[in-house]
């Protein structure tokens, strides 16, 4: 088994970039209900302190920024042409890798 992953490395390479992309990529809508979800969670146990006019502690304020961040990554980065990408990718290697065999 060691000669054929080595062999194939980039092979497995690809096909790991490929199956992370279409798995995330199928995940998209559940994931990110789930952030705006937890983002809501925050702002609401943050509520007192957002209407008084004060920043939130330190937790509090990393965390919504952080959630901001991620649903941003996660809507322009996370899309049908990225896994079709990862998919091209993987069949040119896969291609490529039939003339060692």
């Amino acid at each position: 088994m060691g000669l054929i992953s080595s062999k194939f490395a980039l092979l497995l390479k690809e096909n790991t970039a490929y199956g992370f992309r279409r798995n995330l990529y199928g995940l998209k809508s559940a994931g990110f209900a789930l952030l705006v979800g937890c983002f809501c969670f925050v702002a609401y146990n943050s509520r007192d302190v957002l209407l008084s006019g004060e920043l939130p502690k330190p937790p509090a304020i990393y965390l919504l920024i952080a959630y901001l961040v991620s649903g941003g990554l996660w809507l322009t980065l996370v899309t049908a042409s990225s896994v079709r990408d990862a998919a091209d990718e993987y069949a040119r290697q896969l291609l490529t890798s039939l003339e060692v065999l």
